[in-house]
This record gives C-alpha cells, sequence and structure tokens, in this order.
C-alpha cells in the first residue's frame, strides 16, 4: 500500500462522497444512532469510489467490515483507503482466482452478521460451509447472484436475502436494457442520430 496509492484513492473518495448526498445524510444519522453497533458485515461486492462511500457509511453507523471485491474488479485504491481506515479488506486487482476464493473464505471465517454480495459466492459460501446459524440476512446485487438463489441454492438459505435488482425503484435508474444513460447512448450509436440536436 503505497502512499501514492493511497492519496489517489482519497482524491477519487472525496470528489465522489460530494456527490452522494442520500449516503451523506445517512452517515450523519447513523454516526448519530450507530444501528450496526456490535455487527460485523460481510461484504463481496465491487470495491469502486461508491462502494467505499458505502461502506465508510456502514461502519460510521458502528459496523465492523470485512469485505473483499470481486474478482477482477477490485480498485486498488480503494482498498488502501479502507485499509487505512481501519477496515479489514482483502483483495487485489490482479488476484487470481484461487486468492480471489480465498478472499472469500477469510470474509466467511470472520463470522459476519449480515452479508452485502454480488453474485451470490458468500451466501453460496454461508450454506456450503453450513454458517447460516449465524447470519441474520443478506443482500444480493446482481440478476446473476438472483439466478443462483433461485437455482443451486433454492431452500436451502435459512435467511432472508433481499434483492436488489428486484426492487421497482432500482428501475427508476435502470432497465432490462441497461443503465437509463447508456440507453440514451446505445441509441445515438446505433441510429447515428444525436438526442440533443
Amino acid at each position: 500500500m503505497t502512499s501514492e496509492l493511497v492519496e489517489r484513492g482519497h482524491q477519487r473518495l472525496e470528489w465522489i462522497r460530494s456527490r452522494m448526498s442520500l449516503l451523506a445524510a445517512a452517515r450523519e444519522e447513523f454516526t448519530a444512532s450507530q444501528p450496526f453497533a456490535g455487527r460485523r458485515i460481510g461484504v463481496a461486492i465491487h470495491l469502486d469510489p461508491k462502494t467505499a462511500v458505502l461502506l465508510e457509511v456502514l461502519a460510521a453507523g458502528g459496523a465492523e467490515i470485512v469485505a473483499t471485491g470481486n474478482h477482477g474488479s477490485t480498485q486498488d485504491d480503494m482498498v488502501a483507503v479502507l485499509r487505512e481506515q481501519g477496515l479489514q479488506v482483502f483483495g487485489r486487482r490482479d488476484d487470481t482466482i484461487e486468492q480471489h476464493r480465498a478472499n472469500l473464505a477469510s470474509v466467511l471465517d470472520a463470522g459476519p452478521d449480515m452479508i452485502l454480495d454480488n453474485g451470490a459466492d458468500l451466501i453460496a459460501g454461508v450454506v456450503k460451509n453450513g454458517i447460516a446459524a449465524t447470519v441474520l440476512g443478506a443482500t444480493e446485487e446482481t440478476t446473476s447472484g438472483a439466478d443462483r438463489l433461485r437455482g443451486e441454492l433454492q431452500g436451502r438459505i435459512p435467511f432472508p436475502v433481499i434483492v436488489i435488482n428486484d426492487s421497482p425503484l432500482k428501475a427508476v435508474g435502470e432497465n432490462r436494457h441497461a443503465v437509463g444513460q447508456s440507453v440514451i447512448e446505445s441509441l445515438m450509436r446505433i441510429t447515428g442520430l444525436m438526442v440533443p440536436g
């Protein structure tokens, strides 16, 4: 973890934080109310600036964070900043698939009470290792993870899981074709038309 990496991470986070007013309000509320005090949250999601701000907010609310990124998408500067803040974060962008699996196992070994998952890797690990009794609940971000929950893991998960992709609110910003802005950009590229024109 170089000082240059940490500095770059801080600069990126500062910019992102300034544009996430909802999480800023949640951070202020959570700092006062400590809703996650005494809880350990296991995380396996993309470690990018937006996620780093989310993890900071959860930690401000009293949560102990134990995290890893998704294979190949981890941003090393975000890991460096989160580690500097005292969060237990495993992984690097260039981890092999074997190392990524070891990172997932390290998160599960910490005994999380709650899980934030992307691809249902942690949830599958909980079920496979028989440690579900300690988990109060989870979230799953992706369609592929939701497919695993409804397929190979169906009927085997003894705690509630909120599938973020199933939320009607998420459809405000995304739809089955993509995130709203990318739909517009794709339309302009495919047709050669300029929407602003």
